[in-house]
């Protein structure tokens, strides 16, 4: 197996990734001679998300930062530093692009809490799989509402949720995510465990949550260009692997169980904050999920015919 690593950060989260990336070293003893380990990781330094003008660090801090981060990694570095407009849709999208004998990609975010044998677990999960299309996920500690339960952990599904005013989802920071350590996770390392695997009748994750797609469902049904940078690629993987299903595709997704990740609502509080001038970058990020979302109907349509046209070999 050949596994890319995908993630893309932002400076504020540089202390995030170099936590993670030890995470991710710590569970590569346990991994296979054959396992090629790809870390495919972009730091976004654009305007668009700091003013570096009126900030009290510089891009060169976190330049070094991110130098040293890669000192630290054993895997095959792909260390990327982007000035331009960028964000996760494009790091994903030209990663899958990319000419390679890439099995799988595994998505995470920085502010993810893994076990040290989930890398492990998850990739020999992969090598029992026969399906032409496949999806692993870890399991989730509790989850937004109840949709999510058929990827998280039975002990943790009905444990009370502290909702927001909607009343629909979970106010993570105040339920069952935030109300846990995330260290206590990394108890969880019973390296005599053999990969369990549970399969689920439905298609359900969250991009960053700690997934292992194989290459050929990615690439198969892409990230589209009219998406650009930030919003509904996960969405569009999902809805796209629902309708390959309905089509007849050999196409499962499986949970790792007992092999639990956790997003860090414990630690969150970033020093950086007080040293960089934030653009509204949660309303850059927005303004790209607009144009993400005028340009779904369209996309859909069009992957539906596509998905129709390669299954009945025409493409």
């Amino acid at each position: 197996m050949k596994t890319q690593i995908v993630m893309h950060i932002l400076p504020r989260e540089i202390d995030q990734c170099y936590r993670l990336i030890h995470d991710l070293k710590r569970s590569s003893y346990f991994l296979s001679k054959d396992d090629k380990i790809i870390l495919d990781l972009t730091l976004n330094l654009s305007d668009h998300y700091t003013n570096w003008n009126d900030s009290k660090l510089t891009k060169e801090f976190f330049i070094e930062k991110f130098k040293y981060i890669e000192k630290v990694s054993t895997f095959e570095n792909h260390f990327k530093i982007s000035h331009e407009i960028t964000g996760i849709n494009s790091v994903r999208r030209n990663a899958l692009r990319e000419n390679s004998d890439v099995t799988h990609f595994l998505w995470v975010d920085v502010d993810m809490f893994i076990n040290q044998t989930c890398l492990y677990m998850a990739l020999e999960a992969a090598k029992s799989i026969t399906d032409d299309y496949s999806i692993i996920s870890a399991e989730l500690i509790q989850g937004w509402d109840p949709s999510w339960d058929v990827i998280s952990n039975p002990k943790t599904r009905n444990t009370p949720r502290v909702y927001h005013e909607d009343g629909v989802t979970a106010d993570r920071s105040k339920s069952l995510w935030g109300t846990t350590d995330p260290y206590d996770m990394y108890m969880e390392n019973n390296i005599d465990k053999e990969p369990s695997l549970r399969k689920i009748d439905t298609i359900k994750f969250g991009g960053g949550l700690f997934n292992l797609f194989n290459a050929d469902l990615l690439r198969l049904i892409d990230i589209p260009d009219s998406f650009t940078h930030y919003g509904l690629d996960d969405t569009f993987i999902m809805v796209g692997s629902q309708m390959m299903k309905q089509l007849g595709y050999n196409i499962n997704q499986y949970v790792l169980e007992d092999v639990n990740i956790l997003e860090d609502h414990w630690y969150r509080e970033n020093a950086y904050d007080s040293f960089l001038t934030l653009t509204d970058y949660k309303k850059v990020k927005n303004d790209f999920k607009q144009v993400a979302n005028q340009a779904w109907p369209h996309e859909i349509k069009k992957l539906q015919n596509k998905l129709i046209n390669y299954k009945n070999g025409k493409i």
